[in-house]
């Protein structure tokens, strides 16, 4: 007797290819997605690592200019001398403001600005700045040489 052959997929074929096509689906998901977020997390930290660097520059800027400094307000700010003037940096609610001999008050830095400490020792400003923004972090320590410093 001879048995008449079909053409086709058995269910269970099929069943087995769309098992198969939704596990590659969904793992190609799952690496994108931890890609993206990886991708997320490391573009919020250089931008912290940018702003904190600009926020040292600026106060770099004016400190090696600097005849003298004194820090007040427990560290958080700082007023900076120079023969053109004074600058005070200060520090509140997040955010790093700049004024210039009384003048209009600069923000530096916005709602980022997890804390800040100055110190003033023989001619050397330190700056500990730390920002945190959406859960990314960044820490940045430095020293700026107050060149002028006793003149």
């Amino acid at each position: 007797m001879k048995t008449k052959r079909t053409r086709g997929f058995t269910l269970t074929e099929l069943m087995v290819a769309i098992v198969t096509v939704l596990i590659v689906v969904l793992a190609t998901g799952a690496v994108m997605s931890m890609g993206h977020r990886n991708w997320r997390q490391a573009w919020e930290r250089t931008n912290l690592q940018r702003d904190a660097s600009y926020a040292v520059l600026k106060i770099s800027q004016l400190a090696k200019r600097a005849n003298s400094a004194v820090v007040d307000n427990e560290g958080k700010a700082v007023t900076i001398n120079t023969q053109d003037g004074s600058t005070r940096i200060s520090f509140t609610n997040q955010d790093l403001y700049l004024q210039a001999n009384d003048g209009p008050v600069q923000t530096v830095l916005e709602g980022e600005v997890e804390d800040v400490t100055f110190t003033v020792n023989d001619g050397l400003l330190g700056i500990d700045l730390k920002l945190e923004k959406n859960h990314v972090e960044t820490h940045l320590v430095t020293t700026v040489l107050m060149r002028n410093f006793g003149e």
